[in-house]
């Protein structure tokens, strides 16, 4: 089963201000690693770029994403992440696009912000938005660091949009960080509780 098809299967409700492609503004979207596979869904029609572990693992991902629309940069905090960084000024002033991001990839800690976002959001100004799904049923791969989430056919969903986020260029990447990490776990635990 294709991921188009699979989502398709799926009853998906929306919280908070949804992304529109149409949109003018500039978007960092953060969402954890492990809820990379629906990303298609919530972000329709996007046609920024999602960063992705030049890893081996991460060609996977990244065909997965191809096939969603996205386009993609490789890179990450343990290999090619300054040439990345460089790659998304450049393309965040030449092409005023948006991006997409897993502050905790690509080997975790899992659901811990890493100060990668940080630096893209200081550089560009552009404003961080968390974003997260959930459904009622789903698999786990625990065997991953990340316990990738896989969604069962026929279920209901949700994406949560949260608050958007400016990190000032003279704020301390500690308060920065703070900042993003509870954003991003309120809308996790919004997105997580939706269906209980």
């Amino acid at each position: 089963m294709t991921i188009s098809t699979l989502s398709a299967t799926i009853r998906w409700d929306f919280c908070g201000e949804r992304y529109h492609p149409d949109s003018t503004e500039q978007h960092i979207f953060s969402f954890w690693h492990a809820r990379l596979l629906m990303m298609g869904v919530g972000l329709k029609g996007c046609k920024g770029y999602t960063l992705i572990s030049a890893h081996r693992d991460g060609g996977f991902i990244a065909d997965a994403l191809h096939l969603q629309g996205f386009r993609t940069i490789r890179g990450s905090s343990t290999r090619g992440g300054s040439r990345a960084l460089m790659q998304m000024i450049f393309k965040s002033r030449d092409e005023k696009c948006d991006f997409g991001l897993s502050p905790d990839g690509p080997k975790g800690p899992r659901e811990i912000v890493k100060p990668g976002i940080v630096l893209l959001a200081k550089k560009t100004g552009i404003k961080i938005y968390p974003v997260m799904w959930a459904t009622c049923r789903q698999w786990r791969i625990t065997s991953s660091w990340d316990h990738f989430y896989i969604p069962k056919p026929f279920t209901r969903g949700v994406f949560v949009f949260g608050e958007p986020l400016m990190i000032h260029a003279g704020e301390s990447d500690a308060d920065s960080l703070n900042r993003i990490q509870s954003a991003m776990d309120a809308v996790q635990i919004r997105a997580d509780n939706y269906f209980k």
